[in-house]
């Protein structure tokens, strides 16, 4: 088993934030007009990175069943959750197709708005996930042999989805129940899988970086950290990628995707760094707070729209009381979840995991030693 990258689970803790910031509109706070939204690119980044450094080869059946399972197992139960609060809090349940979507976590699949944004509105990137880890046996099988047209492979998906959003000339915001660039370039995992994989491959950068990089003082690891977390702020608050190309181009269909996923290469950066884990920053994002914050960011993302949805505040001056009853009932609820539902569903699926391969190895001794035994009886 890898060792822990503990940077980059308090790293997770500041992607939440971001997503957080960016629906704390209702509340009337004065923050600047940032591109928040480009947390979700973040996450997207560090789920390729984390996975391939966890999971460097999946070569047999029983190896991708396991990842299955304990994927499904991190997420679902949280989403279950989130789902079922949303539904009490907000919209009831109507038994049709969008909440069968929502139960598999295959809304996100389906480009219109009434699914992909149904129940709990931020779960669409969980099931933009469900389609990475779909693919994921697939994209890390020979990846060092491969990466040179996986990664090509996956920027041509959006490409193709750009220019198939053009030939039908979609709207960038969907119309009811219409198909638009929204549900097709922002939403859809295709669209979205070129960040995954360059996370993938931000790993392989990282693992070949590491050994190389010579032991140089902290304070030299510090200030590497520093600057490429000020790129990365001065890429959150300007989104210069999206400008240039803005400038270059002129409006296009090219919107709605990199308006969302501008940043994906400087967060690549920004993990590789971390992960490296010998600056100060790192250090710090490896405090038991930061840990603790960051294993709960997950549940964060999930219920906080729930919770300032249901606050409903619709006053015309900024609101920082209830943006803060809102937080602190979110970040108390998010531990429940974590505590009691997240943690207790992936330890039990783990151990079932580890005690079928127990019994599969002792299984394979049994067949040895037979084999020794026949092979004695039979001289």
């Amino acid at each position: 088993m890898p060792q822990k990258l503990n940077a980059l689970t308090g790293l997770r803790c500041f992607a939440a934030a971001l997503i957080v910031a960016s629906h704390s509109q209702p509340f009337k706070i004065p923050l600047p007009n940032y591109a928040y939204a480009q947390g979700v690119s973040l996450f997207f980044v560090l789920s390729g990175f984390i996975l391939a450094f966890v999971y460097p080869r999946l070569d047999s059946f029983g190896e991708i069943t396991a990842f299955y399972a304990t994927r499904i197992a991190r997420i679902w139960p949280a989403h279950v959750v989130a789902l079922l609060l949303t539904a009490a809090l907000l919209t009831g349940v109507t038994f049709n197709s969008i909440l069968l979507a929502n139960l598999f976590m295959v809304h996100a699949f389906v480009p219109l708005l009434p699914y992909y944004f149904s129940y709990s509105a931020p779960s669409w990137s969980i099931s933009v996930e469900i389609g990475f880890y779909l693919v994921f046996p697939f994209l890390i099988y020979r990846w060092y042999a491969t990466w040179w047209w996986k990664i090509p492979l996956a920027g041509c998906l959006v490409i193709g989805l750009m220019a198939f959003g053009q030939w039908l000339a979609l709207p960038s915001l969907p119309n009811n129940n219409s198909l638009s660039l929204q549900g097709l370039l922002a939403i859809n995992p295709l669209a979205r899988l070129f960040e995954f994989v360059v996370g993938i491959g931000a790993c392989s950068v990282f693992l070949w970086l590491r050994p190389r990089i010579p032991k140089l003082h902290t304070a030299v690891f510090t200030i590497v950290e520093g600057l490429v977390l000020l790129v990365v702020a001065y890429f959150i608050m300007g989104n210069p990628t999206y400008m240039f190309v803005w400038n270059v181009l002129g409006p296009g269909v090219w919107f709605d995707w990199l308006n969302h996923t501008g940043t994906f290469w400087v967060f690549a950066a920004l993990i590789i760094v971390l992960a490296i884990g010998r600056g100060l920053i790192s250090k710090l994002l490896s405090t038991r707070l930061l840990l603790a914050l960051g294993e709960m960011s997950f549940s964060v993302y999930l219920i906080h729209l729930t919770i300032f949805a249901a606050y409903n505040y619709r006053g015309e001056t900024p609101d920082y009381l209830g943006l803060s009853i809102c937080l602190a009932i979110t970040l108390t609820l998010a531990y429940v979840i974590w505590r009691f539902v997240e943690a207790p569903v992936r330890k039990a699926v783990k151990a079932r995991i580890k005690a079928g391969l127990e019994l599969t190895s002792r299984h394979e001794v049994d067949l040895v030693l037979q084999n020794g035994t026949l092979a004695m009886q039979t001289r």
